[in-house]
C-alpha cells in the first residue's frame, strides 16, 4: 500500500516536476513567441512602409512615364515636322540642282556660241583689213591713174560729168514747159583731176542760147578760161568742201520770172576753174495740153 503511495507520490511528484518544467518552457516559448511576434509587426509595419515607398514611387514613375510619353509625342511631332521640311528641302535641293544643270547647259552653249562668235569676228576683223588693204591699194592706184591722168591730160580739157537737170511744177510734178517750172536742179559729178583742196565757192550762171538772161542774176563774176576776163550773171551759188572720195554738187533755185521757151545752157565754175556746162530745152505750152 505505501508501496502504491510512493509510486504515487513519485508519479504525481514526477508529474509536478515536468509541469513546472512544462509552464517554464511554455512561458519560456510564450516570451520569444512574443518577441517574434513583435518583431513580425515590425517588420509588417516595415513592409507597410515600404510597401507605401514603392506604391508612391511607381506613381512617380507612372507620372513620369506619362510626361516622358508626351515629350515623346512631342518629339515624335517635331521630327515628323522635321523630316517633312527635311523633304521639302531635298525637294528644292533637286529643282536647284536640275536649275544649275539647265545653267550650266545654257553656260555651255553660250560659251560654243561665243567662241564661234568670237571666230566670226576673228575672220570678220581679218576679212576687213584685207578689204581696207585692198581699199588702201585702190585709192593707191587711183591716185596715180589720176596722176598719170593729168600728165596725160590738160587739166583745162577736163570738165564736170554726169549732169542731171530737173524742173518741177508747184505741186513737184516733172515739167518740160517753160512757163509751168517754178524749182529748177542742176547736178553733176567732179572728177578728181579738177578738185582742190579746203572749201571753195561754185557758182551756177544761167542764160539762153541767145545769151539773154532768164531773170535777175544775184550777182556777176568773171568766168574762168572766158577771153579778156568775160563777166557771166550768177544765179546760184553754194560752198562745196573738195576733199570727199565721191563729189557731187547740186544747185536749186526758183526762177523769180516765168521762163520762156527755148535751150538754155547752165554753167558751173570756181573763182578760178570751169567746171562745165550743160544745156537743156523748155517747149512752149498750148491751152490744151
Amino acid at each position: 500500500m505505501e508501496r502504491n503511495v510512493k509510486i504515487a507520490t513519485g508519479v504525481l511528484t514526477a508529474l509536478l516536476v515536468l509541469s513546472t518544467f512544462g509552464i517554464i518552457y511554455y512561458w519560456d516559448k510564450s516570451g520569444e513567441l512574443a518577441l517574434e511576434k513583435n518583431r513580425a509587426g515590425q517588420r509588417a509595419d516595415s513592409l507597410v512602409a515600404a510597401r507605401a515607398r514603392l506604391e508612391a514611387g511607381i506613381r512617380e514613375l507612372e507620372n513620369e512615364l506619362e510626361s516622358i510619353k508626351e515629350d515623346t509625342d512631342s518629339l515624335t511631332e517635331r521630327i515628323t515636322d522635321a523630316h517633312g521640311l527635311l523633304t521639302r528641302r531635298e525637294a528644292a535641293l533637286r529643282r536647284i540642282q536640275a536649275v544649275n544643270a539647265q545653267l550650266a547647259a545654257y553656260r555651255d552653249t553660250a560659251e560654243m556660241q561665243l567662241s564661234g562668235l568670237q571666230q566670226d569676228r576673228d575672220r570678220l576683223t581679218g576679212e576687213n583689213q584685207s578689204l581696207a588693204d585692198q581699199g588702201n591699194a585702190l585709192r593707191e592706184e587711183v591716185a596715180g591713174l589720176n596722176e598719170k591722168l593729168r600728165m596725160m591730160v590738160p587739166r583745162s580739157a577736163v570738165t564736170a560729168d554726169a549732169f542731171r537737170v530737173e524742173a518741177r511744177k508747184r505741186n513737184d510734178k516733172a515739167t518740160a514747159k517753160a512757163r509751168k517750172v517754178h524749182t529748177l536742179t542742176v547736178s553733176f559729178h567732179v572728177p578728181a583731176v579738177l578738185r582742190t583742196n579746203g572749201e571753195q565757192e561754185v557758182y551756177l550762171s544761167l542764160n539762153n542760147l541767145q545769151d539773154n538772161v532768164p531773170f535777175t542774176p544775184l550777182r556777176t563774176a568773171v568766168l574762168p578760161g572766158s577771153d579778156a576776163g568775160q563777166s557771166v550773171p550768177v544765179h546760184a551759188v553754194e560752198r562745196v568742201r573738195f576733199d570727199k572720195d565721191l563729189q557731187r554738187i547740186s544747185f536749186t533755185l526758183q526762177p523769180a520770172d516765168d521762163l520762156k521757151p527755148g535751150t538754155y545752157r547752165a554753167s558751173v565754175f570756181t573763182g578760178d576753174t570751169y567746171l562745165g556746162a550743160v544745156e537743156f530745152p523748155f517747149r512752149d505750152s498750148f491751152w490744151f495740153f
